[in-house]
């Protein structure tokens, strides 16, 4: 079986990668000698949460279980009917089990045992049989010693601890240094030119060099240059290189009047040369805030040698004594360190002390100090020798003039120490420090907040500045991360059951059809009944009151078609889960061993300890299958109530009037609409009068008046006017839609114009004379 192992207080812990039902996953563990974990105290359920969201992040089952249970109706009988259950619900018994949550931080939640979960295996954790852990690993085991565990020491890791980490592989060593591993530690090898234990820093000429008198030195990283300030005025002739303008190993080029530069022949002459000049400081110890180091001088140990040194390198300056407490100040002046170290008054003695653990010989018996001198004004009259020890002949009291290229002590503070960068990273200087800001925050200490609200970004709301950010408070009606974007309240839909959703100006309405009402047009009529869909969400005992406050009960589903016609009607409304009114009677949960439940297991918010209601709900995850949940969880719900006749009738027109929820229905006969019958249908609305008729409005019906010339209903046609044999005998008729004319055929026969009489047109139509042998009737 794929697994997961881990152990936790003594305990061994398997972690399944597969799902299977509460049954199977208990034989799945037996096999193995073990149970289904019990979880009986509460630092065990955040361990198996953190696992389990690091393994296969599923729900998980518990052992716990509860006994058998039935469903009521909610009139208090027993639950029977042909209600359609989700496939992982059996209609009885309906056994309920625990498992952990994972969409909802793995805390308790019952589901039916049949339903198929991840699971965890709990077993003794006891020592191994054979230690198969190398490198002295503590080896444990269990499952029947199918899993071992290894304990390993500080530097080792791997399943049987066989791997020395590698503590090189973050790549600390910067400016091409390279990496040296150890056991549980690292050291870096720099390049010639960098120092630090990550080879961080690295070398400044103009410190180690020295121009001709009154010249200025100019760092440029590979070489430096020598430059006179004041060429023109001051000197009368070109500069001339000489072997000692530059240091050994580099060459000199006259650069013009009064410049010189100091290259060297390669990268690697470089190196050798910083070498020669620098060396690399070396650490010593931490005394009182300040890391000594000693660091290579070039020359004789002068106290202005050594001080010179110790500047070049960015550090202060300690003195012979150590001027922290009374009496250690002789051998002092302000230019060194103050420190107080209690051992004694003189640096070589604190530092051997710190270093070999004796204050001997003033330091000449400690290896680490061979060939350091320190600053000593005063010692041996105008002198200005440095004070210095020689551990091969256990010397002390050196004069520093008579040696050369030896080591000056020097000290360093970490000016970050008090962490002076509010919301940035400190960076260590010479007497001063440079923070790197976070983003969202600027000044010297990054502790100023940059205000992301100056620019006005919010175009309809309150901006609040934030770390690196603002937040818009958008005004009612606007969204966006800049409130720029007006909402549209029409768009989540929210007119239910055919209802149409007018948008208005942050809000909205929603027009009903006939046979709907409400607010969201959630309350609508079926076979008799009437029902109200929710639009919030409660409990199953708040949605019973809620039903019962507006004269309904929630709803029972006894039969398949209401299920199919909630079913659609949910769909079409909230598209959620919605409470039934069936629920069943108190349960307890049980362990693995059958003992009853403790409180120590952290349950979801709407997951009581005891009893365990649970009631019924058409989910909506499952095609609205009937399936049961606690009864504390929140769900939308339906209310049912039956429709009444209503007193006294509010309805007009001879509508029928029906009630429900307290909201009356009007049935309204044909030719009125609208909540009362109050609306005499227009049927002319439609303009079903053609060709100019006029359309006269009745209660369900209506009439067309045409114009002349048209005729039907809708004045739909129009008059055939020489069917009717209107013109003289023998006489042609020609139809022109509004009118009509006769025509002679015979004209040449005619002996006097024709002659208009009454009897030329019908009524209502007068009669023009067109000419000699043809006349027109057209309407008055």
């Amino acid at each position: 079986m794929p697994y997961t192992l881990a152990t936790f207080a003594g305990e061994c812990y398997q972690f399944s990668s597969i799902s299977l039902t509460h049954q199977e996953a208990t034989q799945a563990c037996s096999t193995m000698n073990s149970h289904l974990v019990d979880l009986k105290d509460e630092q065990q359920q955040p361990f198996l949460a953190d696992k389990i969201a690091a393994t296969s992040a599923a729900s998980n089952w518990l052992a716990t279980k509860s006994a058998p249970v039935a469903f009521f109706n909610s009139n208090g009988s027993p639950f029977s009917g042909p209600i359609q259950w989700s496939s992982s619900e059996p209609a009885e018994p309906c056994d309920l089990c625990v498992l952990l949550d994972s969409s909802d931080n793995y805390l308790a939640k019952t589901a039916p045992c049949t339903e198929q979960h991840n699971y965890v295996c709990q077993d003794d954790l006891k020592p191994c049989g054979q230690n198969v852990c190398q490198n002295g690993g503590n080896c444990t085991s269990c499952f029947d010693d199918s899993a071992a565990f290894c304990d390993c020491p500080d530097g080792f890791d791997g399943k049987t601890c066989e791997i020395n980490i590698d503590e090189c592989a973050s790549n600390p060593c910067q400016n091409g240094g390279s990496c040296d591993d150890d056991i549980n530690s690292y050291s870096c090898r720099c390049l010639t030119g960098f120092q630090g234990d990550h080879c961080e820093s690295d070398m400044d000429w103009c410190s180690q060099v020295q121009c001709p008198p009154g010249w200025v030195c100019q760092d440029f990283t590979f070489y430096f240059q020598c430059v006179y300030p004041d060429p023109v005025t001051s000197r009368m002739a070109a500069y001339q290189c000489s072997s000692a303008s530059c240091p050994d190993g580099m060459y000199c080029t006259e650069e013009g009047v009064a410049s010189f530069s100091c290259k060297a022949k390669n990268v690697q002459e470089i190196k050798i040369i910083i070498s020669r000049l620098l060396g690399q400081p070396e650490y010593l110890t931490t005394v009182d805030r300040w890391s000594f180091f000693k660091v290579r001088a070039v020359g004789s140990l002068s106290n202005m040698k050594v001080k010179a040194t110790c500047e070049s390198m960015g550090m202060r300056l300690p003195c012979h004594h150590t001027s922290g407490t009374e009496g250690c100040t002789y051998h002092w002046t302000s230019d060194c360190i103050p420190y107080d170290a209690g051992v004694s008054c003189y640096t070589h003695q604190v530092l051997s002390e710190k270093l070999c653990g004796t204050t001997h010989g003033y330091g000449s018996y400690c290896q680490p100090l061979d060939d350091t001198f320190v600053y000593c004004p005063s010692c041996w009259g105008d002198e200005g020798s440095a004070w210095g020890v020689d551990y091969e002949t256990h010397t002390t009291g050196l004069h520093g003039k008579n040696y050369n290229n030896m080591y000056a002590l020097c000290a360093d503070i970490d000016d970050c120490f008090s962490s002076p960068c509010a919301h940035g990273t400190c960076t260590d200087g010479v007497a001063s420090y440079t923070c790197s800001c976070e983003n969202g925050w600027t000044g010297t200490n990054c502790d100023q907040d940059i205000d992301d609200c100056f620019s006005s970004p919010c175009v309809h709301g309150t901006c609040t500045d934030g770390v690196a950010s603002y937040t818009c408070s958008c005004e009612n009606g606007w969204t966006g991360n800049n409130c720029d974007q007006e909402i549209d309240e029409c768009a989540s839909n929210p007119c239910w059951l055919g209802g149409t959703c007018l948008d208005h100006v942050n809000g909205y309405s929603c027009v009903c059809p006939k046979d709907k009402t409400g607010k969201h047009c959630e309350t609508g009529l079926f076979d008799g009944e009437c029902y109200e869909f929710s639009t919030v969400a409660a409990s199953h005992r708040d949605a019973t009151l809620a039903c019962s406050t507006n004269a309904g009960r929630l709803v029972d589903v006894k039969d398949d078609q209401l299920q199919r016609f909630l079913a659609d009607k949910m769909a079409a409304t909230s598209g959620v889960s919605n409470w039934l009114a069936m629920r069943s009677a108190p349960l307890q949960v049980y362990y693995s061993d059958g003992s009853q439940s403790s409180d120590s297991l952290q349950w979801l918010s709407e997951e009581p300890s005891s009893p365990l209601d649970l009631c019924v709900l058409l989910d909506s995850s499952n095609n609205y299958m009937a399936r049961t949940a606690f009864c504390t969880e929140q769900h939308n719900y339906v209310c049912q109530s039956v429709v009444k006749p209503c007193a006294p009738n509010v309805c007009q027109n001879g509508g029928n009037c029906t009630s429900c929820f307290n909201v009356s229905f009007c049935d309204c006969p044909d030719g009125f609409d609208g909540r009362a019958c109050e609306i005499n249908i227009d049927e002319c609305a439609s303009s079903p009068c053609q060709n100019g008729g006029s359309c006269d409005d009745d209660i369900n019906s209506y009439s067309c008046r045409c114009l002349n010339g048209f005729q039907g209903d809708h004045c739909e046609s129009t008059p055939d006017w020489c069917a009717q044999d209107q013109c003289p005998f023998d006489w042609t008729c020609v139809d022109h839609l509004y009118y009509f004319s006769c025509v002679d055929p015979a004209t040449a026969n005619r002996m006097v114009p024709y002659q208009c009489s009454s009897a030329s047109c019908p009524d209502d139509m007068y009669c023009t004379e067109e000419g000699v042998a043809s006349f027109s009737c057209k309407a008055v």
